[in-house]
């Protein structure tokens, strides 16, 4: 049976957020708003305490469905008021450094043309909260490869729940193929 389809995942499959989401940590961008607001922590206590607290929930993004409670749990953590006006701070610098160096994989755009070059369809499949990483897929010429997009937070379901691939299923009207 011949390939019809090839389903991706945006997060760290098309766009490698976790890797730039460890290079923000590391790098100390929420410490340098830490010390701008006039606290003594060295940039070594905050990435040991944040790199915990990744490991532990195992990200560091913020979103909708968590605010600013990572960064006041880094606050907390590090023995500082948990500000709402700091916290914020971090989370902005957070976001804007991990969107600016959240990149794709090297040769990813090979493995795309080629795949699209034997008609296979490519689609995205994703539990991503916003739309922030298909923005940057198109951004960086990769959104067209795919004529097919579902974000679990635009149907309301999510992986693995079997319900969403029937929603993909459905949209790509290929009906199901047996395995």
């Amino acid at each position: 049976m011949a390939i019809r389809c090839v389903i991706f995942d945006v997060g760290d499959t098309l766009l490698l957020s976790k890797k730039a989401e460890g290079e923000t940590v590391k790098k100390g961008i929420e410490w340098r708003k830490i010390i701008d607001f006039g606290y003594k922590v060295t940039k070594n206590q905050y990435v040991r305490v944040a790199l915990n607290i990744q490991k532990k929930y195992r990200t560091m993004s913020y979103s909708r469905r968590n605010g600013l409670r990572i960064p006041k749990m880094i606050l907390k953590k590090l023995g500082i008021p948990a500000r709402n006006d700091l916290a914020t701070e971090m989370n902005i610098a957070f976001i804007k450094y991990k969107k600016a160096h959240t990149n794709p994989p090297a040769g990813i755009k090979n493995v795309l043309e080629k795949l699209r070059n034997k008609n296979i369809t490519l689609a995205i499949l994703s539990n991503t909260l916003t739309r922030r990483s298909i923005n940057r897929l198109k951004k960086l010429g990769l959104l067209h490869f795919f004529s097919h997009i579902i974000l679990s937070f635009e149907v309301g379901v999510g992986k693995p729940n079997p319900i969403i691939f029937d929603l993909l299923i459905r949209k790509m009207t290929i009906g199901a193929l047996p395995l």
